[in-house]
């Protein structure tokens, strides 16, 4: 698979735009195109890809090319099961129930699942409390009470 993307073949520093710039052979890894191989490109070699997934030809595409069609499924709702909790209220998905013996695994602090209902529901499992006790908590009130962390 052709990459364009290359990794430094010696250690050592380029001097670009008055600023030095470490690379370290085998670890450092850039861009093809960018200016600091573009001034010493005998310092680089192509990033061989040693596991790559079968039928891959490179990078996925993120967008439709001029009248290309795509088969996009629609994306769900807050309201849907499962669906995203963007505003941070109203209806989530409901965590994962633990498994006997175990604690209630923690809703994530940041994208789906993250809200402030996913944390209520989390806080009520967890105190063996009722949901609407802690109805008027953000959820890093929630965290702060539960785990003595800070918020965002």
């Amino acid at each position: 698979m052709d990459s364009d993307l290359v990794v430094a073949r010696t250690s050592g520093v380029i001097m670009h735009e008055g600023r030095r710039h470490p690379i370290r052979r085998g670890v450092t890894i850039a861009r093809a195109g960018h200016p600091l191989v573009g001034k010493s490109p005998k310092l680089w070699q192509p990033l061989r890809v040693h596991y790559d997934l079968p039928g891959v030809g490179g990078v996925e595409q993120a967008t439709a090319a001029p009248g290309e069609l795509r088969d996009v499924q629609p994306a769900q709702t807050a309201e849907e099961p499962g669906g995203a909790d963007a505003g941070q209220d109203g209806p989530a998905a409901a965590p994962e129930p633990a498994p006997e013996g175990e604690s209630p695994r923690r809703p994530p602090t940041s994208g789906p699942g993250s809200g402030n209902e996913a944390w209520r529901r989390h806080a009520a499992e967890v105190t063996s409390t009722p949901v609407e006790q802690w109805a008027g908590r953000s959820r890093d009130d929630i965290r702060r009470e539960l785990y003595g962390e800070g918020g965002e």
